[in-house]
């Protein structure tokens, strides 16, 4: 594949001393809908990344087996719920990891989200209250699916939110930079949730951005979204907005030419038009990379208390799960209407992946 032998980065374990090698250039997300186009056209992309969850079983595990022996790949977890209170589930951790060992994959990630609470399951990534409650959670969870998971680098990587708690009480950067820092994983930063999020409070995108460990960057996402109703929606299906793309060079400024993955889950169109952005977002590489630490030092965490953030996990997952309307959400900033927003989402992303499972 193109770039992938001519550009290297390294994580070299400071436990043991091995080096081992990383991905480089830009890749696109593997879905069924373009893989035979992905296929006839070797060499259009670097590598690509597998959704673990949809790669677990049948045909379409040994599709990404197959395909993994042909382009470099990581594996990109979305169900792991690395932030719920009760902990994670270890079978669906070795299952991720098998998948990855599989597909030799160079990297493994997942999300600082909750999709799952006292039985609910969301179907849908889900922000955590900004609170340090929540950063023992993360911390705790992560460590126990380290050790459950092949030895190759695990990113962990920053979400956008349809709503936000009333029990926040750090900054969406600081309980970035504490994630980080605490867990030791380097950082996938999806510039477009980063995007997202900055313009759905107001902010300046490109002065958010430059608060971000961006020196513990390993890997960058991509994708479109839509403006409805004064919000902006990170969707999957639609182009990368030149919003984003402009907040590339912040990245490679402090974190070198990292690799970028644009994402696609539905309304696809003309392959050539993905192309196009993988190719603008190469457009973009400075030709400076770094060395970088695979870090295995794991904290260990002390017992914490998580009756709290349990209880409210599960009623907001029996709020966004529920048949009923509810009028009141008073975990939630903004209460019901932010409810609705997030219920909006939330069939959004059932009805797209409901779509691509058909297929």
């Amino acid at each position: 594949m193109a770039g992938a032998s001519c550009r290297k980065l390294w994580y070299r374990d400071i436990d043991s001393a091995i080096v081992l090698p990383m991905l480089s250039g830009v890749g696109l997300g593997f879905r069924a809908e373009i893989a035979s186009d992905l296929l006839q056209n070797g060499g259009c992309v670097d590598f690509v990344e597998f959704v673990a969850e949809a790669h677990l079983c049948g045909a379409r595990r040994r599709e990404a087996i197959a395909v993994s022996r042909i382009v470099p790949n990581v594996v990109h977890a979305v169900k792991l719920s690395l932030g719920s209170a009760e902990g994670i589930d270890e079978s669906r951790v070795r299952a991720v990891g098998k998948l990855a060992k599989e597909t030799s994959a160079l990297a493994i990630s997942e999300h600082m989200s909750f999709s799952r609470a006292a039985g609910h399951d969301i179907g849908h990534l889900t922000a955590l209250p900004m609170t340090r409650e929540a950063v023992r959670v993360l911390v705790k969870n992560v460590n126990h699916a380290r050790r459950l998971l092949p030895d190759v680098p695990f990113f962990l990587e920053n979400v956008a939110w349809s709503f936000c708690w009333q029990q926040d009480e750090m900054t969406e950067v600081d309980f970035v930079n504490e994630v980080i820092e605490q867990t030791g994983c380097p950082l996938l930063l999806d510039v477009s949730n980063l995007y997202a999020n900055a313009i759905n409070r107001g902010k300046d995108p490109h002065a958010a951005i430059e608060c971000y460990p961006l020196e513990r960057v390993a890997m960058v996402h991509m994708a479109g979204g839509i403006e409805e109703h004064g919000f902006y929606f990170d969707t999957h299906a639609h182009p990368v907005p030149d919003g984003s793309f402009a907040l590339l060079p912040h990245v490679f400024a402090r974190a070198g030419d990292v690799p970028v993955l644009i994402e696609r889950d539905s309304n696809f169109q003309k392959f050539e038009d993905l192309i196009a952005e993988t190719d603008r977002g190469r457009s973009y590489f400075t030709g400076r990379t770094i060395e970088r630490t695979h870090a295995r030092s794991l904290q260990r965490a002390t017992n914490i208390s998580t009756e709290a953030l349990a209880r409210d996990q599960a009623e907001v997952a029996r709020l966004l799960t529920q048949e009923t309307c509810a009028t009141e959400a008073p975990l939630l900033a903004e209460g019901a209407v932010a409810l609705a927003r997030a219920r909006s989402v939330l069939l959004r992303k059932r009805a797209s992946h409901n779509a691509s499972a058909k297929r």
